[in-house]
């Protein structure tokens, strides 16, 4: 029986251009066996994101996948996919959740040291 290892992390996020940074993010399956038994090969149109992605504070841009050989766990080249996704921050959720209930709180908190007793 084969196994597979899938890797599940955060990509090296860059936080520079924060909130309007664009980001990608990949998930990977490396084969545990050589390429001589299991070889990895995209499936052409069947491969990306659904429309229910879920993530309301990001929006999907682009998606990709790639099939490479690289060093695997038992030392000889092996089969790796990847599917990669790029995102960009959506703006609105940045304004309904962060800058607007701050906006609110700076400016009551301002009108309440011109009331008068």
């Amino acid at each position: 029986m084969n196994e597979i290892i899938v890797t599940l992390q955060a990509p090296d996020f860059d936080f520079r251009h924060f909130p309007m940074d664009h980001q990608s993010f990949y998930f990977r399956i490396l084969a545990d066996a050589p390429t001589d038994f299991i070889q990895f090969e995209p499936l052409t149109g069947a491969n990306g994101m659904g429309p229910k992605l879920g993530e309301e504070e990001w929006i999907v841009s682009g998606t990709w996948t790639e099939v490479d050989e690289i060093t695997g766990l038992s030392g000889l080249p092996s089969s790796r996919f990847s599917l990669g996704f790029s995102v960009e921050r959506h703006m609105l959720y940045y304004w309904a959740r962060i800058f607007f209930p701050l906006i609110l709180l700076i400016g009551i908190s301002w009108a309440s040291l011109f009331l008068k007793e």
